[in-house]
């Protein structure tokens, strides 16, 4: 869980891991609009991220999705997708 306390702002950036945040209670400002309960976020690994600000305070539940970063990275320095790569390596 993370909480954006009132007036407290989650400063803009890149984004390291992908996550999912799911809004459980509070408002909370992103990207010029207003959002509050039930709405949630995708924040993709290496997207610049913007600045999220709560006047009131906000309540998150957040899944952290590491994993996306890390298919990224062995694809791109594998130059294929790694599941094809094993695919391809099957013998039989």
């Amino acid at each position: 869980f993370v909480k954006i306390l009132p007036g407290a702002e989650r400063m803009a950036g890149e984004q390291e891991d992908a996550e999912l945040w799911y809004c459980l209670d509070g408002s909370f400002s992103y990207d010029g609009k207003t959002c509050g309960r039930g709405t949630y976020l995708m924040l993709p690994n290496g997207a610049q991220v913007k600045a999220m600000r709560s006047t009131g305070g906000a309540e998150f539940f957040v899944i952290a999705l590491p994993m996306l970063a890390d298919l990224a990275a062995a694809e791109k320095s594998a130059g294929a997708h790694p599941m094809v790569r094993a695919k391809e390596s099957v013998s039989g």
